[in-house]
């Protein structure tokens, strides 16, 4: 079991038909082979460090451990499964609910929470790909390009190679229905 301390981890899962698909970008504070350790079973998906991660492991056992001797610890553990299951019934929604200009709009806020305001607006280096921002919004790597175009027009927002300008994230927002 893993708790990032530093850097970012992009969580994905490959399709059966070899397609990979991600399930989020998780920083500081995110807990990942939780459920793995406690129940045993295989772990259903792969975390990429997206630039220099630091995190503190703690061996399965040790993790178990942990459970028995320290209750504060399953009541956290089981806060953070609640905020993932609410997460993951949010982005079932999001899907059937959003167009991929909507989605992507969404992706990019959830983004700008941890950008850097400048003179230009927020900056977010987020080191993803557009292939990532479409395995991310459950679209085409097209759609999501034709989505950051019509961004761009609209002069929503600034991009250059992996890195994002949020210029008017209040117009961004209202599309992404937030």
């Amino acid at each position: 079991m893993l708790i990032v301390r530093a850097g970012r981890i992009k969580i994905t899962v490959i399709t059966p038909d070899g397609h990979d698909v991600m399930l989020g970008f998780l920083g500081p504070g995110a807990v990942l082979g939780d459920l793995a350790a406690i129940d045993g079973a295989p772990r259903s998906t792969t975390a990429t460090a997206v630039d220099t991660v630091e995190a503190l492991g703690v061996p399965m056992l040790r993790f178990r451990d942990l459970l028995h001797s320290r209750p504060p610890i399953v009541h956290a553990l089981m806060r953070f499964s609640a905020e993932r299951l609410r997460a993951a019934d949010r982005q079932r929604v999001e899907f059937a609910a959003y167009d991929v200009l909507g989605r992507v709009a969404r992706r990019i806020d959830e983004l700008a929470q941890s950008g850097t305001e400048t003179d230009e607006g927020i900056e977010i280096d987020t080191g993803l790909s557009q292939e990532d921002l479409a395995a991310w919004t459950a679209a085409s790597r097209e759609a999501v390009s034709k989505a950051l175009g019509a961004m761009r027009t609209l002069g929503w927002i600034e991009t250059r190679r992996r890195v994002i300008v949020v210029r008017d994230r209040a117009a961004l927002r209202r599309h992404a229905g937030l």
